[in-house]
C-alpha cells in the first residue's frame, strides 16, 4: 500500500472529529476510509510476520533480525498483535539467542594454589579486587545523551549509619564509620577528577563511525536532516551509540573530546524529537527530560474508537450528552533492543485540542489495559491540552455539558473518596469510584496505605 501513511493520517483526522463534523462526511467516503484503514492494519501485521519468518535458523549473528522483528511487533496495537500468527517463532528465537550467548561466554578458569600446588590440594578461588572506574560525567543532560547511559556512579560505596546507644563502643563505631564514609567520598571525588582520556583502537573506531554521518565526500553521504534518514541509516546511528556505550570511562572521555561527538549528540537529539512526536495524531511528548524519556525510546500511537461498553461507562458519569472526541492507544518501544518500554517517571503528554462543538467542557479520558475508565483535568494551552501520566494505554478527550469541578465535587458527596498524591507538589485530587469508573489525577498510581 503506497499511500499507507496518508491513510493513517486521514483516519486519525476523522477520529478527532466530533459527531456533528463526522455527519458531514458522506457514507461512501466514510466506508472507503474505514476499509482502507483496515487494510493498512493488515499490511502492518503481514510486515511483522515477514520479519519473523526471515529470522530462520538462529545463530549469534541473528540478533539484528530478531531485534528488527521485536521492534516491529511491539509497534503494533494490542488488537494487531493478536493477529500475528507466528509470534511464537519470535519468542523461541529470542530464547535460542540468549542460550547461544550464554554458551559463548568465556568460562572462568581457576588454578590450584595450595601449599604443594599438586592435584588434590586445596584450590583458593581468588576474586580480583575491583578496579576503581571513575564515572565520567554524563555526556549530556539533553536528549542526545541517551538516558540509558549506565556509567558507574562514583560514590563512597557505603552509607554511614549511627545508632544512638548508651555504650561508648557504639559511639566509637559510629564515629569510625562516619570518618570512613567521608574518607571514601573524598577518594571518589579525587578519582573522578583524575579520570583521564584513554585513546584506544576501540575509541578511535567509534570516533570514525561518528564522522561518517557528517562526511559529505562519501559516495553515499548521510542526509543533513534526521527526517530524511532511511530506516537503515537510523539503525546505523543506534549501532554507533551502542559501540560507544561499550567503551570504558576513559575511552568515552577520549571520544567526548572530539568535536564530532557534539555533532553526533545533536543528531541523536533530533532523532529523539522525531521519536517523541506522532505526526498522524499530533501527540507530543517532547517536553520531557531525557532521564524520563531517552532519545532512543519511540512513542507508538494508534488511533482507536471507544467500544460500546466504554462509551456507556463514560456516559454514566458525564451524562448522555457526552462524547469521546478523540482516543489513541499510546505505548513505547526501545529501538535499541526492540523491547516494550515502560516509563519509570511521570511524563507530560500533549494532545491536539479537539473541536468541542456544542459541548461546554472537556476532560481527559484514560482507558486502562484492564478496561477501567479514568477521568482527569487537562491544561489547555493554545491548540493543545496537556496532562501528566505514569501509566500508558489509551488516552483521549471527551466533551460534555457539565463542569469538571462540579462533577468531581458532586460525586464526592455520593461515594467514598480516596486521595491520590499529585506530582510536583500539586494539590490533591479526589478519586471517585463509581461502577468501576475512577475519576482521578493519573499523575500517581499509588493509593494511600490503609485504604479499603
Amino acid at each position: 500500500m503506497s499511500n499507507f501513511q496518508k491513510v493513517i493520517t486521514a483516519y486519525a483526522a476523522y477520529n478527532g472529529l466530533n459527531s456533528t463534523q463526522k455527519a458531514v462526511i458522506s457514507k461512501t467516503n466514510k466506508d472507503k476510509l474505514l476499509k482502507a484503514y483496515a487494510e493498512a492494519q493488515d499490511v502492518e501485521v503481514k510486515y511483522v510476520e515477514g520479519l519473523i519468518s526471515k529470522i530462520g535458523k538462529v545463530t549469534l549473528s541473528s540478533e539484528e533480525k530478531i531485534t528488527d522483528a521485536k521492534t516491529a511487533y511491539n509497534s503494533l496495537s494490542s488488537a494487531q498483535k493478536k493477529k500475528v500468527t507466528n509470534y511464537s517463532v519470535l519468542t523461541a528465537a529470542e530464547k535460542a539467542l540468549q542460550q547461544l550467548k550464554k554458551a559463548a561466554e568465556p568460562t572462568p578458569t581457576t588454578k590450584p594454589s595450595g601449599p604443594s600446588g599438586k592435584p588434590g590440594s586445596k584450590v583458593n578461588l581468588v576474586t580480583p579486587k575491583p578496579t576503581a572506574t571513575p564515572g565520567a560525567a554524563n555526556p549530556s543532560k539533553t536528549k542526545s545523551a541517551g538516558g540509558s547511559t549506565k556509567s558507574a556512579t562514583v560514590g563512597s560505596g557505603s552509607k554511614s549509619s549511627s545508632k544512638t546507644g548508651s555504650s561508648k563502643s557504639s559511639a566509637k563505631k559510629s564515629t569510625a564509620s562516619t570518618k570512613k564514609a567521608n574518607s571514601n567520598k573524598t577518594d571518589s571525588k579525587t578519582s573522578a577528577a583524575e579520570t583521564k582520556a584513554t585513546e584506544t583502537t576501540a575509541s578511535k573506531k567509534v570516533v570514525s563511525e561518528m564522522k561518517t554521518f557528517f562526511d559529505k565526500k562519501r559516495k553515499d553521504p548521510y542526509p543533513s536532516k534526521i527526517d530524511d534518514y532511511s530506516e537503515k541509516q537510523i539503525k546505523e546511528l543506534g549501532k554507533t551509540w551502542k559501540n560507544y556505550e561499550k567503551l570504558s570511562e576513559g575511552e568515552k572521555k577520549a571520544v567526548q573530546e572530539e568535536k564530532t561527538y557534539q555533532s553526533f549528540q545533536k543528531l541523536l537529539t533530533a532523532l529523539g524529537e522525531k521519536y517523541h512526536f506522532d505526526q498522524a495524531t499530533g501527540t507530543n511528548l517532547d517536553d520531557n527530560k531525557d532521564e524520563a524519556l531517552p532519545w532512543y525510546v519511540q512513542m507508538v500511537v494508534n488511533p482507536k474508537i471507544a467500544d460500546e461498553s466504554e462509551v456507556e461507562t463514560i456516559q454514566k458519569v458525564l451524562g448522555k450528552k457526552s462524547e469521546v472526541l478523540s482516543l489513541n492507544e499510546i505505548h513505547f518501544v526501545d529501538t535499541l533492543t526492540g523491547d516494550d518500554w515502560k516509563p519509570k517517571d511521570i511524563l507530560k503528554v500533549q494532545l491536539p485540542m479537539a473541536d468541542l462543538g456544542d459541548y461546554k467542557s472537556c476532560m481527559i479520558v484514560h482507558i486502562t489495559d484492564k478496561g477501567k475508565v479514568e477521568f482527569l483535568k487537562g491544561k489547555i494551552s493554545d491548540s493543545y491540552i496537556s496532562f501528566d501520566a505514569a501509566e500508558f494505554s489509551s488516552y483521549g478527550i471527551v466533551g460534555f455539558m457539565g463542569d469538571s469541578d462540579e462533577i468531581l465535587s458532586g460525586q464526592e458527596k455520593k461515594k467514598p473518596v480516596w486521595p491520590w498524591i499529585a506530582a510536583g507538589g500539586a494539590a490533591l485530587i479526589l478519586v471517585v469510584i463509581l461502577g468501576g469508573v475512577q475519576i482521578a489525577d493519573s499523575r500517581r498510581k499509588k493509593k494511600d496505605k490503609g485504604e479499603k
